[in-house]
């Protein structure tokens, strides 16, 4: 069933790519897409991962099986189950696709805007489109959550799920002592399998975020696997964090503009204090009073200088603090006004131009009667 709806998604994606290059060049459409295109296309390697991981499943009705492996000369038995559970939670990611659809879904006319602008909203747009709002937090917590479940429950799978220690095992490797009995950095425990899943959880939240793997041992390649897909999306995750967190720091257009005009009223205040103080500094010169120890650090020279600079602050105009996006809004704006009004006044003059060409209408005169006699 799962590969059945992979398959009508490429197959959709087929038509969608086949339909816009109808409409932008003219290429004759073709509707009928047939099974084989989406398997041997160029996103044929895509499909078939895809499928091999919807596929990946305990079959029903069929016998419990048990394989062995060898780690660090210590013998893992693993049932088939366990094995296709594991495989089965990497299903996970079909949530990806209506996840997707759900945060374009306020887009209006996104095909259309995606073919004028030249751009695919894929999975990279949503990424980004997530990450430059303040619901990153929000995106950023429940990946991680997300991350946290799934690889703590493969990591009980892959570390604890151990055959031998279950019961009614059948594997004949159970009967040697090093399938009971393992020696790990020089120290022998007998293996026993821990069901408790917050364990797990401890020891993936702990690689995610840089804990030391909560002084867990890891005893299988399976799980030293899962424990570097941990510490890989933990170091992902922390990245889109500070990236988001960085994005979300950069002051607004509004922003920029309101420092713009806090700067202006500053220098204003600024203007006033300068010239008070000039004023008081020349008095107390006049009259011979005392002179404060800042006023004989500024003297008339600097109070002058600040007086200046706050003055060449303030004649910039109102305008001006605005933010560069701001402005070129601004002058986009005007320009649509100027081009407004120069089309009306085209209009109005080829109108009046217009009458003007045409002959002025005059009613036709009677003809002449002959005078009577």
């Amino acid at each position: 069933m799962s590969v059945s709806v992979v398959s009508q998604i490429y197959w959709l994606d087929i038509l969608s790519t086949r339909l816009g290059k109808h409409l932008r060049r003219g290429i004759p459409y073709d509707d009928d897409v047939c099974f084989t295109e989406v398997m041997f296309t160029g996103v044929s390697i895509q499909f078939w991962l895809e499928a091999a991981i919807c596929v990946l499943h305990m079959p029903p009705f069929i016998e419990s099986r048990e394989f062995s492996s060898t780690f660090m000369s210590n013998i893992v038995v693993y049932r088939l189950e366990t094995v296709g559970c594991a495989g089965a939670m990497l299903r996970v990611y079909l949530a990806w696709r209506p996840f997707a659809h759900w945060v374009l879904k306020d887009i209006p006319s996104k095909h259309n805007i995606a073919s004028f602008a030249e751009i695919d909203f894929n999975s990279t747009f949503v990424i980004k489109w997530m990450l430059n709002s303040w619901h990153a937090v929000i995106y950023i917590s429940s990946a991680w959550l997300c991350v946290l479940i799934v690889a703590s429950y493969i990591f009980r799978l892959a570390e604890h799920m151990h055959s031998c220690a279950l019961q009614h095992h059948q594997h004949p490797a159970c009967l040697q002592p090093t399938a009971r009995t393992w020696s790990l950095y020089g120290r022998e425990f007998d293996k026993e399998n821990d069901l408790y899943y917050v364990n797990s959880v401890w020891f993936i939240f702990t690689c995610i975020t840089p804990g030391s793997g909560g002084n867990v041992a890891v005893a299988t390649h399976f799980g030293r696997l899962v424990a570097a897909v941990g510490v890989i999306c933990g170091v992902l995750i922390t990245s889109l964090t500070t990236a988001a967190l960085g994005n979300l720091m950069i002051f607004t257009t509004a922003e920029h503009t309101a420092r713009g005009i806090l700067k202006r009223e500053s220098s204003r205040m600024a203007y006033t204090t300068a010239g008070v103080n000039t004023i008081s500094l020349w008095w107390r010169n006049l009259k011979k009073h005392e002179i404060t120890r800042n006023q004989r650090k500024m003297g008339l020279y600097g109070y002058r200088r600040e007086f200046v600079a706050a003055e060449r602050v303030l004649k910039v105009e109102l305008e001006e603090c605005a933010s560069t996006s701001t402005k070129i809004e601004q002058i986009v704006v005007r320009t649509r006004h100027m081009q407004a009004v120069m089309d009306k006044i085209g209009i109005n003059l080829f109108i009046s131009m217009k009458h003007k060409d045409q002959p002025s209408f005059k009613p036709p005169t009677p003809p002449s009667r002959p005078p009577t006699q």
